[in-house]
């Protein structure tokens, strides 16, 4: 489904003018968007499984995402409607926003939260390593971007120089987990100040 959006976008979005432009591209871009996000959520167990050193199968982490995927698809709905909403205001609101809400879904499923309270966990420790996060969020479109104009420019068929669009969400889906780790194991908890211990009474 992905493969065939990309595609009706790069043949479509130039051809309405104003509010219809506008109205086309927030129809393809949310779908789109979603689909990254659904990504996310699914692998987000065997991405915690690899990190761990542990054996990674479908039998392993299905259940776990099988469980969570009407949070999953609430908040990739989420997701994807406040950064298409962004990208149609000057394109930079929605790399901020895909940056805040970046580990949200890996969220939502490893740590059973509601969609909400996995948008404002994201938003919050992501806003510790914003810079770096913003950076690869921006990457991972550019590239995208870049292959895709390439085999355009190629005379390739729009179907087939969409192609890029598929390892790429992957690879950020993938990436939205490893990047939750870290930021839970190994970057916030770890700069939280450390209670001090009570003295002895003797």
């Amino acid at each position: 489904p992905q493969l065939v959006l990309v595609s009706l976008a790069q043949r479509g979005l130039g051809e309405p003018e104003g509010d219809a432009s506008l109205l086309a591209m927030f129809g393809l871009l949310l779908p789109l968007l979603a689909l990254t996000q659904v990504q996310a959520g699914l692998v987000a167990p065997g991405v915690a499984r690899a990190l761990r050193g542990e054996t990674v199968s479908a039998a392993h982490c299905l259940p776990r995402s099988g469980a969570a995927l009407a949070r999953i698809l609430l908040g990739a709905a989420l997701v994807a409607l406040a950064a298409s909403l962004g990208f149609l205001f000057f394109l930079l609101p929605g790399w901020v926003v895909l940056t805040g809400l970046f580990i949200a879904l890996p969220a939502t499923v490893l740590e059973d939260l509601s969609p909400l309270a996995a948008l404002r966990l994201s938003w919050n420790l992501t806003a510790l390593h914003w810079l770096p996060l913003f950076a690869l969020v921006f990457m991972f479109t550019v590239l995208e971007r870049i292959l895709s104009l390439a085999l355009t420019w190629s005379g390739l068929p729009p179907l087939a120089a969409s192609l890029p669009a598929i390892p790429i969400s992957a690879l950020q889906a993938v990436t939205a987990g490893v990047a939750y780790h870290r930021l839970r194991t190994g970057g916030v908890e770890a700069e939280e100040p450390a209670h001090p211990e009570m003295p002895d009474a003797g």
